[in-house]
C-alpha cells in the first residue's frame, strides 16, 4: 500500500483582506491548510518552488500593476509552474486572454463571487492533484533513506548556484562528507545498523546547515553540502561542527561501543582560481576528501589550491 502524501499548504493571494478571509474559511472547511498572503508584491521576486505548496488560489484586482505582474509570472511558468491553480476572476475577457497565452496552464477559473460548495469541491480536487504531483516530484529528487536530495539533483542545484555565484561574483563552497569505516559497522552489526548510522549523520547535517544551504546524499556513505555565499573558512567551521557532533553518535552491540566518525573535504570558488565550472568544484572537493581519508580519516581537509591562493594574498599584503 502506497503511503498517503502529507498535506501541504494552499497559498491564497488576494487584494482584499475580507475576501481572503472568506476564501480561507472555505478552504479550511474543505479540509485543507490555507495560508493567506494579502498583496502579491512580496512574491514578485521569489522563485515560487516551495515543496510544501499543494495549491495556489488567487482573487486579485487585475487593474493593479503588481497583481498583473504576478499573473504574468504565473502564466510564464516563472512562479509555481508545477502547482495547480484556482483563479477567482471578475471578467471573462481576462480568462480568455490567459488561456490563449498559456493553454497548458493547470488552472481552474471561477467567476467572482464564487459559490461556496463549488469552490470547496474545486479546492479538494485540485489540492489532491497537487499533493500527488508534489510527492512524485519529491521521489524523483530525494534519497529514500534520508529524505535528502539525491546525487543527481544536488549536482543540478550546484550548477545553478555556481552560475549564480559567477554572475554576482559571490563566494561558493562545496563540502563532501564520508562516513569512516561504514563497511566495518555493516559487517559487525548488520545493514540495519549501517542504515541507522547514515540516517543519524544526515540528521546531524540537517541541524548544522543554514536555511540557504543545500544538502544531499551523494553515495552509499557520503553527503554533499552547497554553501552559497561562504568562503572556505566558513565551510571549515561548518564541517568541523558536523565532525564533532557526529562523534557523539554511539552504537552499542553485545557490550561493545562503536563511535561514528566522518571525514570532510572542502573547496571554494573563487578561492581556487583553477575552478571555472561546477564540475571543477566537485573534482577539487573530491580530491580534498580523498586526502582526508588517506591521512587517517576523522578530519577536515581544505583544497590545497585554495590555501595556496590564501598564502599568496597574505604575502602580498605583508609586502
Amino acid at each position: 500500500m502506497q503511503p498517503v502524501p502529507p498535506r501541504g499548504n494552499v497559498l491564497v493571494f488576494t487584494s482584499d483582506r475580507e475576501s481572503g478571509d472568506r476564501l480561507c474559511r472555505w478552504i479550511a472547511g474543505a479540509g485543507e491548510e490555507p495560508v493567506l498572503l494579502s498583496g502579491p508584491e512580496r512574491f514578485l521576486v521569489d522563485r515560487g518552488d516551495d515543496e510544501s505548496v499543494d495549491l495556489l488560489v488567487t482573487d486579485l484586482d487585475t487593474d493593479d500593476p503588481s497583481s498583473r505582474a504576478l499573473f504574468d509570472r504565473l502564466l510564464s511558468g516563472d512562479l509555481f509552474a508545477r502547482v495547480p491553480q484556482i483563479h477567482v476572476i471578475r471578467d471573462l475577457a481576462l480568462r480568455q486572454d490567459m488561456e490563449r497565452r498559456n493553454p497548458a496552464l493547470s488552472s481552474v477559473w471561477i467567476l467572482n463571487p464564487p459559490e461556496a460548495g463549488e469552490f470547496q469541491t474545486r479546492v479538494r480536487l485540485s489540492a489532491e492533484i497537487g499533493r500527488l504531483r508534489r510527492e512524485h516530484q519529491r521521489s524523483a529528487v530525494r534519497d529514500p533513506l534520508t529524505g535528502l536530495y539525491n546525487r543527481q539533483h544536488l549536482h543540478h542545484r550546484l550548477e545553478e548556484e555556481f552560475s549564480r555565484s559567477r554572475r554576482y561574483r559571490s563566494p561558493l563552497s562545496f563540502v563532501l562528507f564520508d562516513i569512516d569505516h561504514l563497511k566495518s559497522i555493516n559487517d559487525a552489526l548488520g545493514q540495519t545498523s549501517g542504515d541507522s548510522v547514515i540516517h543519524q549523520v544526515a540528521e546531524v547535517l540537517r541541524h548544522q546547515v543554514r536555511k540557504e544551504d543545500i544538502l544531499g546524499r551523494t553515495g552509499e556513505e557520503s553527503f554533499g553540502t552547497i554553501l552559497p555565499g561562504n568562503r572556505y573558512r566558513g565551510a571549515a567551521v561548518f564541517a568541523s561542527k558536523v565532525r564533532t557532533h557526529t562523534e557523539e553518535i554511539l552504537l552499542r552491540h553485545e557490550g561493545t561501543s562503536f563511535q561514528v566518525r566522518v571525514s570532510a573535504g572542502i573547496s571554494s570558488y573563487p578561492d581556487n582560481r583553477s575552478i571555472h565550472a561546477a564540475e571543477d568544484l566537485v573534482r577539487a572537493t573530491e580530491n580534498a576528501l580523498s586526502e582526508a581519508k588517506t591521512r587517517g580519516g576523522n578530519r577536515v581537509f581544505i583544497d590545497e589550491a585554495v590555501l595556496r591562493h590564501e598564502r599568496r594574498v597574505i604575502l602580498v599584503a605583508d609586502a
